[in-house]
Protein backbone atom coordinates (compact mmCIF):
# COMPACT_ATOMS: atom_id res chain seq x y z
CA UNK A 1 0.00 0.00 0.00
CA UNK A 2 1.34 3.44 -0.88
CA UNK A 3 2.39 5.84 1.86
CA UNK A 4 -0.27 8.32 0.74
CA UNK A 5 -2.94 5.66 1.20
CA UNK A 6 -1.58 4.69 4.62
CA UNK A 7 -1.68 8.35 5.61
CA UNK A 8 -5.30 8.64 4.47
CA UNK A 9 -6.25 5.56 6.48
CA UNK A 10 -4.52 6.91 9.59
CA UNK A 11 -6.59 10.10 9.42
CA UNK A 12 -9.78 8.18 8.56
CA UNK A 13 -9.39 6.12 11.74
CA UNK A 14 -9.12 9.25 13.90
CA UNK A 15 -11.48 11.96 15.07
CA UNK A 16 -10.28 13.97 12.08
CA UNK A 17 -11.91 11.82 9.41
CA UNK A 18 -13.30 14.06 6.69
CA UNK A 19 -11.04 16.99 7.55
CA UNK A 20 -9.57 19.08 4.75
CA UNK A 21 -5.76 18.90 4.49
CA UNK A 22 -3.38 21.70 3.44
CA UNK A 23 0.33 20.87 3.03
CA UNK A 24 2.91 23.09 4.73
CA UNK A 25 6.14 24.01 2.99
CA UNK A 26 8.64 21.21 3.55
CA UNK A 27 11.78 21.96 5.53
CA UNK A 28 15.27 20.50 5.20
CA UNK A 29 14.19 17.07 6.48
CA UNK A 30 12.04 14.41 4.82
CA UNK A 31 9.22 15.06 7.30
CA UNK A 32 5.97 16.47 5.94
CA UNK A 33 3.27 18.40 7.74
CA UNK A 34 -0.35 19.03 6.82
CA UNK A 35 -2.79 21.33 8.56
CA UNK A 36 -6.10 19.51 9.01
CA UNK A 37 -9.25 21.59 9.36
CA UNK A 38 -12.62 20.26 10.48
CA UNK A 39 -15.20 22.89 11.22
CA UNK A 40 -13.54 25.45 13.49
CA UNK A 41 -10.91 23.00 14.71
CA UNK A 42 -7.42 22.44 13.34
CA UNK A 43 -4.53 20.10 14.06
CA UNK A 44 -1.25 19.13 12.42
CA UNK A 45 -0.64 15.83 10.67
CA UNK A 46 3.01 14.75 10.86
CA UNK A 47 4.41 12.31 8.31
CA UNK A 48 7.83 11.10 9.48
CA UNK A 49 8.97 8.23 7.20
CA UNK A 50 10.58 5.56 9.45
CA UNK A 51 13.45 4.93 7.04
CA UNK A 52 14.72 8.50 7.48
CA UNK A 53 13.00 10.00 10.54
CA UNK A 54 12.74 8.95 14.18
CA UNK A 55 9.24 9.62 15.47
CA UNK A 56 10.04 7.75 18.70
CA UNK A 57 12.65 10.39 19.53
CA UNK A 58 10.17 13.17 18.81
CA UNK A 59 7.55 11.67 21.12
CA UNK A 60 10.13 10.93 23.82
CA UNK A 61 11.57 14.44 23.88
CA UNK A 62 8.07 15.93 23.68
CA UNK A 63 7.12 14.14 26.90
CA UNK A 64 10.37 15.16 28.57
CA UNK A 65 9.98 18.84 27.72
CA UNK A 66 6.31 18.84 28.76
CA UNK A 67 7.25 17.36 32.12
CA UNK A 68 9.60 20.32 32.61
CA UNK A 69 6.70 22.72 32.08
CA UNK A 70 7.68 23.81 28.57
CA UNK A 71 5.12 24.36 25.80
CA UNK A 72 5.25 21.55 23.30
CA UNK A 73 2.45 20.25 21.06
CA UNK A 74 -0.11 17.89 22.53
CA UNK A 75 -0.13 14.48 20.85
CA UNK A 76 -3.65 13.46 19.83
CA UNK A 77 -2.88 10.20 18.07
CA UNK A 78 0.23 8.34 16.89
CA UNK A 79 1.38 5.35 14.87
CA UNK A 80 5.04 4.86 15.68
CA UNK A 81 5.52 1.94 13.29
CA UNK A 82 4.35 3.98 10.31
CA UNK A 83 5.70 7.32 11.49
CA UNK A 84 2.41 9.23 11.68
CA UNK A 85 1.10 11.55 14.38
CA UNK A 86 -1.70 14.03 14.90
CA UNK A 87 -0.45 16.91 17.02
CA UNK A 88 -1.60 20.26 18.31
CA UNK A 89 -1.64 23.15 15.87
CA UNK A 90 0.22 26.14 17.35
CA UNK A 91 -1.00 28.44 14.58
CA UNK A 92 1.23 30.61 12.40
CA UNK A 93 2.96 32.99 14.82
CA UNK A 94 6.53 31.81 14.51
CA UNK A 95 9.17 34.15 15.85
CA UNK A 96 10.24 34.59 12.23
CA UNK A 97 6.84 35.85 11.11
CA UNK A 98 6.51 38.05 14.20
CA UNK A 99 9.89 39.65 13.56
CA UNK A 100 8.89 40.39 9.97
CA UNK A 101 5.66 41.95 11.29
CA UNK A 102 7.65 44.29 13.54
CA UNK A 103 7.40 42.59 16.93
CA UNK A 104 10.17 43.66 19.31
CA UNK A 105 13.38 41.70 18.72
CA UNK A 106 14.32 42.25 22.34
CA UNK A 107 11.07 40.80 23.71
CA UNK A 108 11.14 37.71 21.51
CA UNK A 109 14.79 36.89 22.11
CA UNK A 110 14.53 37.41 25.86
CA UNK A 111 11.58 35.00 25.87
CA UNK A 112 13.67 32.50 23.91
CA UNK A 113 16.41 32.83 26.53
CA UNK A 114 13.89 32.31 29.36
CA UNK A 115 12.88 28.98 27.81
CA UNK A 116 16.52 27.85 27.84
CA UNK A 117 16.97 28.96 31.44
CA UNK A 118 13.95 26.89 32.49
CA UNK A 119 15.20 23.88 30.54
CA UNK A 120 18.78 24.08 31.80
CA UNK A 121 17.81 24.70 35.42
CA UNK A 122 15.57 21.63 35.52
CA UNK A 123 17.00 19.18 33.01
CA UNK A 124 18.00 15.81 34.42
CA UNK A 125 19.53 13.71 31.69
CA UNK A 126 19.24 10.57 33.80
CA UNK A 127 15.56 10.63 32.84
CA UNK A 128 16.19 10.87 29.10
CA UNK A 129 17.78 8.18 26.95
CA UNK A 130 19.30 10.14 24.07
CA UNK A 131 22.68 10.07 22.28
CA UNK A 132 25.60 12.30 23.26
CA UNK A 133 26.97 15.00 21.00
CA UNK A 134 30.60 13.96 20.76
CA UNK A 135 33.64 15.00 18.74
CA UNK A 136 32.76 12.23 16.29
CA UNK A 137 29.26 13.70 15.91
CA UNK A 138 30.65 17.19 15.31
CA UNK A 139 33.17 15.90 12.73
CA UNK A 140 30.44 13.90 10.98
CA UNK A 141 28.42 17.11 10.66
CA UNK A 142 31.47 19.00 9.41
CA UNK A 143 31.92 16.30 6.80
CA UNK A 144 29.01 17.88 4.94
CA UNK A 145 31.20 20.92 4.35
CA UNK A 146 33.89 18.67 2.86
CA UNK A 147 31.54 16.49 0.85
CA UNK A 148 29.12 19.10 -0.48
CA UNK A 149 30.27 22.70 -0.02
CA UNK A 150 33.85 22.24 -1.18
CA UNK A 151 32.87 20.42 -4.40
CA UNK A 152 30.20 23.06 -5.08
CA UNK A 153 32.71 25.87 -4.50
CA UNK A 154 35.72 24.38 -6.31
CA UNK A 155 34.40 21.70 -8.63
CA UNK A 156 36.73 19.12 -7.08
CA UNK A 157 36.87 16.61 -4.24
CA UNK A 158 38.86 16.97 -1.02
CA UNK A 159 42.31 15.41 -0.87
CA UNK A 160 42.85 13.06 2.08
CA UNK A 161 45.64 15.16 3.62
CA UNK A 162 43.47 18.31 3.57
CA UNK A 163 40.55 16.38 5.04
CA UNK A 164 42.79 15.21 7.87
CA UNK A 165 44.13 18.72 8.53
CA UNK A 166 40.57 20.04 8.64
CA UNK A 167 39.43 17.37 11.11
CA UNK A 168 42.54 17.78 13.30
CA UNK A 169 42.04 21.54 13.52
CA UNK A 170 38.42 21.20 14.54
CA UNK A 171 39.19 18.47 17.07
CA UNK A 172 41.70 20.75 18.75
CA UNK A 173 39.18 23.55 19.40
CA UNK A 174 36.14 21.37 20.12
CA UNK A 175 37.43 18.58 22.34
CA UNK A 176 37.26 20.43 25.67
CA UNK A 177 33.85 21.97 24.98
CA UNK A 178 32.30 18.61 24.12
CA UNK A 179 33.99 16.64 26.90
CA UNK A 180 31.29 17.32 29.52
CA UNK A 181 27.73 17.13 28.15
CA UNK A 182 25.45 18.67 30.76
CA UNK A 183 21.98 19.20 29.28
CA UNK A 184 19.56 18.46 26.47
CA UNK A 185 20.59 20.23 23.26
CA UNK A 186 17.54 20.74 21.05
CA UNK A 187 20.07 21.56 18.28
CA UNK A 188 17.76 23.56 16.00
CA UNK A 189 16.72 26.21 18.48
CA UNK A 190 16.03 29.28 16.36
CA UNK A 191 13.29 31.68 15.27
CA UNK A 192 11.68 29.26 12.79
CA UNK A 193 11.12 26.72 15.56
CA UNK A 194 9.82 29.06 18.26
CA UNK A 195 6.19 30.20 18.31
CA UNK A 196 3.79 32.35 20.26
CA UNK A 197 0.65 30.36 21.06
CA UNK A 198 -2.72 32.06 21.51
CA UNK A 199 -1.15 35.53 21.10
CA UNK A 200 0.27 35.39 24.64
CA UNK A 201 3.86 36.53 25.03
CA UNK A 202 4.91 34.56 28.10
CA UNK A 203 6.86 31.45 28.99
CA UNK A 204 3.78 29.24 29.19
CA UNK A 205 2.83 30.12 25.62
CA UNK A 206 6.25 29.96 23.95
CA UNK A 207 5.80 26.92 21.72
CA UNK A 208 8.72 24.67 20.77
CA UNK A 209 9.10 22.78 17.49
CA UNK A 210 11.65 20.50 15.81
CA UNK A 211 13.58 19.06 18.75
CA UNK A 212 13.48 15.37 17.81
CA UNK A 213 17.21 15.35 17.03
CA UNK A 214 18.05 16.45 20.57
CA UNK A 215 21.23 15.11 22.17
CA UNK A 216 23.21 15.43 25.39
CA UNK A 217 25.64 18.29 25.02
CA UNK A 218 26.91 21.66 26.28
CA UNK A 219 24.33 24.19 27.49
CA UNK A 220 25.92 26.87 25.30
CA UNK A 221 24.83 25.19 22.07
CA UNK A 222 21.17 26.18 21.97
CA UNK A 223 21.95 29.70 23.18
CA UNK A 224 24.41 29.95 20.31
CA UNK A 225 21.86 28.52 17.88
CA UNK A 226 19.34 31.16 18.92
CA UNK A 227 21.69 34.14 18.71
CA UNK A 228 23.94 33.16 15.78
CA UNK A 229 21.12 32.29 13.42
CA UNK A 230 21.65 31.65 9.73
CA UNK A 231 18.12 32.87 9.01
CA UNK A 232 18.14 36.16 10.89
CA UNK A 233 20.86 38.65 11.71
CA UNK A 234 20.55 39.20 15.46
CA UNK A 235 21.85 42.67 16.46
CA UNK A 236 24.90 42.72 18.74
CA UNK A 237 23.01 44.60 21.45
CA UNK A 238 20.30 41.93 21.53
CA UNK A 239 22.93 39.20 21.71
CA UNK A 240 24.66 40.92 24.63
CA UNK A 241 21.43 41.42 26.54
CA UNK A 242 20.39 37.84 25.87
CA UNK A 243 23.64 36.51 27.34
CA UNK A 244 23.24 38.79 30.37
CA UNK A 245 19.67 37.57 30.86
CA UNK A 246 20.76 33.94 30.60
CA UNK A 247 23.53 34.43 33.18
CA UNK A 248 21.15 36.25 35.54
CA UNK A 249 18.55 33.51 35.20
CA UNK A 250 20.85 30.62 36.06
CA UNK A 251 21.30 29.59 39.68
CA UNK A 252 24.99 28.74 39.23
CA UNK A 253 27.61 31.42 38.52
CA UNK A 254 28.66 31.68 34.89
CA UNK A 255 31.61 33.48 33.31
CA UNK A 256 30.60 35.69 30.35
CA UNK A 257 34.03 35.27 28.74
CA UNK A 258 33.65 31.50 28.92
CA UNK A 259 30.22 31.71 27.28
CA UNK A 260 31.51 33.97 24.51
CA UNK A 261 34.51 31.69 23.90
CA UNK A 262 32.38 28.58 23.53
CA UNK A 263 29.74 30.38 21.47
CA UNK A 264 32.47 31.47 19.06
CA UNK A 265 33.74 27.94 18.50
CA UNK A 266 30.37 26.19 18.44
CA UNK A 267 28.99 28.92 16.18
CA UNK A 268 31.84 28.47 13.71
CA UNK A 269 31.27 24.71 13.71
CA UNK A 270 27.54 25.12 13.09
CA UNK A 271 28.08 27.65 10.31
CA UNK A 272 30.67 25.49 8.58
CA UNK A 273 28.34 22.50 8.84
CA UNK A 274 25.38 24.49 7.53
CA UNK A 275 27.28 25.67 4.47
CA UNK A 276 27.60 21.98 3.67
CA UNK A 277 23.96 21.26 4.50
CA UNK A 278 22.71 24.09 2.30
CA UNK A 279 25.01 22.99 -0.53
CA UNK A 280 23.61 19.46 -0.27
CA UNK A 281 20.01 20.70 -0.19
CA UNK A 282 20.73 22.82 -3.27
CA UNK A 283 22.74 20.33 -5.34
CA UNK A 284 21.20 17.00 -4.36
CA UNK A 285 17.68 17.83 -3.23
CA UNK A 286 17.01 20.75 -5.60
CA UNK A 287 15.87 22.94 -2.69
CA UNK A 288 17.77 25.93 -3.98
CA UNK A 289 15.91 28.41 -1.76
CA UNK A 290 18.36 27.47 1.01
CA UNK A 291 21.11 29.16 -0.98
CA UNK A 292 19.76 32.56 0.07
CA UNK A 293 21.07 31.89 3.59
CA UNK A 294 24.62 31.09 2.50
CA UNK A 295 26.07 34.64 2.22
CA UNK A 296 24.96 35.42 5.78
CA UNK A 297 26.34 32.13 7.10
CA UNK A 298 29.66 32.77 5.35
CA UNK A 299 29.80 36.26 6.85
CA UNK A 300 29.30 34.91 10.38
CA UNK A 301 31.90 32.20 9.81
CA UNK A 302 34.40 34.75 8.47
CA UNK A 303 33.96 36.86 11.58
CA UNK A 304 34.53 33.89 13.88
CA UNK A 305 37.57 32.71 11.95
CA UNK A 306 39.28 36.06 12.59
CA UNK A 307 39.68 35.12 16.26
CA UNK A 308 43.22 33.79 16.94
CA UNK A 309 41.83 30.67 18.62
CA UNK A 310 40.52 29.65 15.20
CA UNK A 311 43.80 30.10 13.29
CA UNK A 312 44.35 26.43 12.45
CA UNK A 313 40.71 25.94 11.49
CA UNK A 314 40.88 29.02 9.29
CA UNK A 315 44.02 27.78 7.53
CA UNK A 316 42.44 24.39 6.85
CA UNK A 317 39.27 25.96 5.41
CA UNK A 318 41.11 28.38 3.10
CA UNK A 319 43.37 25.58 1.94
CA UNK A 320 40.20 23.87 0.75
CA UNK A 321 38.41 26.95 -0.64
CA UNK A 322 40.98 29.68 -1.39
CA UNK A 323 38.36 32.11 -2.71
CA UNK A 324 36.03 31.58 0.24
CA UNK A 325 35.73 35.34 0.81
CA UNK A 326 34.77 36.28 -2.73
CA UNK A 327 32.94 33.28 -4.23
CA UNK A 328 29.42 33.88 -5.49
CA UNK A 329 26.58 31.59 -4.50
CA UNK A 330 24.82 30.46 -7.64
CA UNK A 331 22.58 27.40 -7.82
CA UNK A 332 23.89 24.80 -10.28
CA UNK A 333 21.85 24.39 -13.45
Amino acid sequence: MSRERLLEQFVANSNWAGASASPLKQDASSRRYFRLKKGARTCMLMDAPPDSENIDAYLKVTTYLRDLGLRVPKIYMEDRALGFALIEDFGTDTFTSLLVAGTSEHDLYMLGVDVLVQLHEQASLDALDIPTYTIDTALMELGRFLDWFVPMATGGDVASNKRQAFNDAWTLVLKDILSKPDTLMMRDYHVDNLMIVDKKFDLEHCGLLDYQDGMRGPYIYDLMSLLKDERYDVPDVVQSRAIERYITGRSKPLDPSHINHEMLILGAQRHCKNLGVFARLTCRDKKDWYMRYMPHVRSMLQQELRNPVMNEVRESIYALVPDMDTMEFVAPT
